[in-house]
């Protein structure tokens, strides 16, 4: 499994791209799928968690406030890519998880059991739910608050828990 926050969610989001043969899943927090070509070896099981004021890493992409200066990929596309890598049937999306802020939705129908999650931090910032505070982040101006109510810890091992490595 791995899992990492902003750029070490976009760090999972390429490994599961490269490493799909040894990775099962990947939970990604606070940044999108920056990767310019990706052609897993398999389905993945993809939780996104993201909060929609991140003024780093922007919901609908673009350039946040952070000091690299990048574009960033939309979470809607980040979604999408995964999506179709996986080759998810379900054209709607079922609600799950919720607490708090935070609320779950999954894709379902996609390639070897595989799913798609997106769990949205309503007015969530650049931060791990739940978590400590981040050290040693940018301030940005109108970054979104920490939610206290989601643990996106707890529902990420949930999902690992769900979807371990498939059998050869």
């Amino acid at each position: 499994f791995a899992s990492g926050m902003s750029n070490g969610a976009m760090f999972v989001h390429r490994l599961g791209c490269e490493l799909a043969d040894r990775v099962a899943a990947i939970a990604a927090v606070s940044g999108t799928d920056m990767t310019a070509s990706c052609s897993p070896a398999r389905a993945v099981p993809v939780m996104h968690t993201h909060g929609t004021a991140d003024a780093h890493v922007p919901w609908n992409g673009g350039g946040g406030c952070g000091p690299s200066a990048a574009s960033f990929t939309s979470v809607p596309t980040t979604i999408a890519r995964w999506r179709s890598r996986d080759a998810c049937t379900d054209t709607s999306s079922t609600p799950g998880y919720a607490a708090g802020e935070g609320h779950c939705e999954s894709w379902g129908g996609c390639g070897a059991g595989s799913e798609v999650v997106l769990c949205t931090i309503d007015g969530g910032g650049h931060s791990w739910p739940g978590g400590d505070p981040p050290a040693d982040v940018t301030p940005c101006p109108g970054d979104g608050v920490q939610s206290s109510t989601f643990h996106a810890s707890e529902v990420a091992w949930s999902f690992f828990r769900t979807h371990p490595m498939p059998t050869p």
